[in-house]
């Protein structure tokens, strides 16, 4: 079984968020490219609003082009606006019924979420790749020791998708100093108590030995062939 982490959890929410803030932001960029080009060729005029429905956030209004009157719904409503309150207005002069409002509102909520949506992704990205990379360079560079999973214990500061994660205190004892070294994994979602007692890899670094990491999954892959377990979740 693979063990779901929290840095999983972050690597896929940076993926998710990342995937639905370039969609809106794209979205917003293009529907915003669009308007720009639409009243490059349309014809501005004022329009004035002669109906609200705030229940279903519409918003009617009423322009004349050559002395004839046209209807038309905007593309937005605010709670600022009133009935007769004028309004501008880019309409299409071989097709008066066809127009946009001056407003880039929606455009602009559209970029903006999209925008913060993507950073946090980034942010989330980033954060999985440097985790990652460090302990690649622990797996390559740093000591390789045998420690004992003394306890296990849920960890209350974190909760995920209303769960919390788990984490496993080991003991290692140095064999180059003889001292004692207490160690804990990283927070799993999955309840690995009955790895207490057992015997894990931990990899230290040489010049630092507060850097470290606490090897579960090849534990859990050793637990799973010992016990003849074939869990393919």
């Amino acid at each position: 079984m693979k063990i779901k982490g929290v840095r999983t959890v972050m690597l896929l929410i940076g993926i998710i968020f990342t995937f639905i803030g370039i969609i809106l932001f794209s979205a917003g960029s293009f529907v915003m490219a669009k308007h720009i080009s639409d009243k490059d060729k349309y014809d501005k005029t004022q329009a004035n609003i002669t109906e609200i429905n705030h229940t279903n956030s519409n918003a009617f209004i009423e322009y004349t082009i050559d002395g004839i009157t046209y209807e038309g719904k905007l593309n937005e409503c605010s709670t600022n606006m009133q009935v007769g309150d004028p309004v501008w207005i880019y309409y299409d002069p071989e097709d008066p019924y066809e127009f946009i409002s001056d407003s880039k509102i929606f455009e602009i909520i559209f970029i903006s979420v999209g925008g913060f949506f993507t950073v946090i992704g980034i942010v989330f990205l980033i954060i999985c790749y440097k985790k990652k990379r460090k302990v690649n360079e622990l797996i390559v560079n740093g000591d390789k020791l045998s420690g004992t999973i003394i306890a296990v214990r849920t960890n209350y500061k974190i909760r995920v998708n209303n769960r919390y994660p788990f984490i496993a205190d080991c003991e290692v004892i140095n064999p180059y100093d003889n001292e004692k070294y207490l160690y804990r994994s990283e927070n799993v979602m999955e309840d690995i108590s009955m790895l207490v007692g057992m015997t894990v890899t931990v990899f230290v670094d040489r010049n630092d030995r507060s850097k470290y990491y606490v090897d579960i999954q090849e534990l859990l892959n050793s637990y799973n062939s010992d016990f003849q377990i074939h869990d393919y979740r």
